[in-house]
């Protein structure tokens, strides 16, 4: 699957990083890997993680014999991937936050507004009445919705 994914800002959030010749960056929300193809451009090593196995495949051939490392991890998970890859500090890191265009487009692997899932994983999958409940929460500080109004939702 081709990811046909234009990144907002790009040059803009690469400028940011100043990216130097060998230097380490991150980019935590790897996607269609438009950051990453800059960054490379520009001399860098980039880890590029997403818990998006799709991302993570298109990536790894698509930055094939270049100094790219795909990680297949939630951003979350930074401290404990960085330890087991061995990498001691980066020099930049980037977090795109949000969904690709991939993601809304096809159904079967992403957010659908079409089905009653959504998942960017598999191995992590909840239902939109369980992201409802969790969003509510966030809006209603002290946690107390009421279930009668997420029913009516």
């Amino acid at each position: 699957m081709a990811f046909n994914h234009v990144t907002v800002l790009l040059k803009e959030t690469v400028d940011s990083l100043n990216v130097k010749k060998g230097g380490v960056y991150a980019d935590m929300t790897l996607g269609g890997g438009g950051h990453t193809a800059l960054i490379l451009e520009r001399g860098g090593r980039v880890f590029g993680f997403d818990r998006d196995i799709a991302a993570i495949e298109n990536a790894k051939k698509r930055f094939s014999g270049m100094d790219f490392v795909a990680v297949h991890s939630n951003f979350s998970r930074i401290k404990e991937e960085t330890q087991r890859l061995g990498i001691e500090k980066f020099d930049g890191i980037i977090a795109d936050l949000g969904v690709s265009s991939p993601q809304l487009d096809d159904a079967q692997r992403g957010f659908s507004y079409m089905q009653e899932k959504m998942e960017v994983d598999p191995n992590y999958f909840f239902k939109e009445t369980a992201f409802l409940h969790t969003f509510l929460s966030f809006l209603n500080q002290d946690g107390n919705n009421d279930e009668e109004q997420l029913e009516e939702l």
